[in-house]
């Protein structure tokens, strides 16, 4: 699964809006709906540890695989350091 359909589904588990989840995790609504429709799959590690406390998830929940804190355990999240 990619991150943004990993976000979505767990944002939809805890009931939440788009704009909801971005209210809380302290981002834009329209960039939830990017990350969502995987048009952006690059952002920074803050934004998936806030998305992840607000879901109920770990960084790892959210990149799909075990992550060891090597930016190359999780290419695809592009975590910018």
């Amino acid at each position: 699964m990619t991150l943004g359909n990993l976000i979505r589904r767990f944002r939809k588990e805890r009931g939440l809006r788009q704009y909801q989840l971005a209210d809380q995790a302290r981002m834009r609504a329209a960039e939830i709906s990017e990350l969502e429709a995987n048009k952006k799959d690059d952002t920074s590690f803050d934004k998936i540890k806030r998305l992840a406390r607000v879901l109920g998830k770990t960084p790892n929940d959210l990149a799909g695989k075990e992550f060891s804190g090597d930016p190359q355990a999780a290419p695809r999240l592009c975590l910018l350091w």
